[in-house]
């Protein structure tokens, strides 16, 4: 290990921890940003689970099956409508608490505090690197408190159904999602050069968000041209990987229900027909006419994940504006 390595080991060690003290002690800032995932989660609550609720209950009905006869089952396509809207929210939430994070980075360029450090002269890879290792640490662990107030929701309606595989697969999959929120927000960032021009994208990507990932509502809903169009957005994969840690136990207790009480289906359907009406609700993605299974959505979320590693080194340099580095360092001589 060279001199040069440790001299930037240790700078990248300051700067993150620099960083992190920062966000700790503004706790109002640490408020707002864990505010946003937390409405969404109220509004669910108590305004939009009982129409989802009744809205796949419906079409269940609609096919011939009586809920009201079948407690396990009608407990069972709830859980799926909450493991699914709730896994949903946990996704835009990370990608919100990952911008709202950045505005530290915002705070500094616009203070020019990042003109300092690269006058001292601290490398911009490295700069960068404190600044995704930082927001990484935040988002992670705030993500992880949003995650948890799903989970307690799901077991306060007396659905609760986590393994611990289940629950590894949920840790999995935020750090995965939060990994690549981090990539995205903090290249978005470094084309931002003011706190005002910040909230205005965190409001516009807050509110298109949540339809262009399918956070609000499944894609089968969607126009096939917006279905298209969401394919071409990152998050959409990574919300498909959430999901499936979410769906993947409640769909094999449904789908064990039907195989082991074949009396409940109605004459005519099957327990594939019956599964794929409730899969309006599920984690597979149309990639243009093709369902692609989480395999390939895993594959994807890592292209992506690759892709926002080189745009952030390229752009490194956006960091801090180049002129106004040279003119300070001049005016410093």
């Amino acid at each position: 290990m060279n001199s040069s390595f440790k001299k930037d080991l240790r700078i990248f060690s300051s700067l993150t921890h620099r960083h992190l003290k920062m966000i700790m002690a503004n706790k109002i800032r640490l408020f707002y940003t864990l505010m946003v995932p937390v409405i969404l989660l109220l509004v669910y609550v108590i305004l939009l689970r009982t129409l989802e609720v009744s809205m796949v209950s419906k079409g269940l009905v609609e096919m011939g099956i009586d809920l009201s006869s079948n407690p396990e089952l009608d407990k069972g396509v709830a859980t799926v409508v909450d493991a699914w809207m709730l896994s949903g929210f946990l996704s835009l939430s990370i990608l919100a608490i990952a911008l709202q994070s950045n505005s530290l980075l915002v705070e500094d360029k616009e203070k020019g505090i990042n003109r300092d450090f690269v006058a001292s002269p601290v490398k911009k890879n490295v700069l960068i690197a404190s600044y995704f290792v930082y927001n990484f640490i935040v988002t992670l662990i705030l993500s992880l408190v949003v995650a948890l107030l799903a989970i307690i929701i799901i077991a306060c309606y007396g659905e609760f159904y986590f393994s611990f595989l289940d629950i590894l697969s949920i840790l999995g999959t935020v750090i995965l999602n939060t990994f690549e929120a981090t990539l995205i927000t903090t290249f978005i960032c470094l084309f931002i050069s003011n706190e005002p021009i910040l909230a205005s994208v965190i409001g516009i990507v807050s509110a298109a968000a949540g339809f262009l990932m399918g956070a609000y509502m499944p894609f089968a809903m969607l126009p096939t041209g917006v279905q298209y169009f969401c394919c071409l957005i990152p998050g959409t994969y990574g919300t498909s990987i959430i999901r499936y840690s979410f769906l993947a136990t409640p769909f094999s207790n449904i789908s064990n229900f039907f195989a082991n009480n074949l009396s409940v289906i109605p004459a005519g359907e099957s327990v594939e027909s019956i599964m794929k009406q409730i899969n309006s609700f599920g984690y597979n993605v149309n990639f243009f006419g093709i369902d692609l299974d989480l395999l390939y959505c895993f594959i994807i979320t890592l292209a992506f994940i690759a892709v926002f590693i080189v745009l952030n080194l390229i752009f490194a340099k956006r960091i801090v504006s180049f002129e106004k580095v040279k003119k300070h360092r001049t005016n410093q001589k």
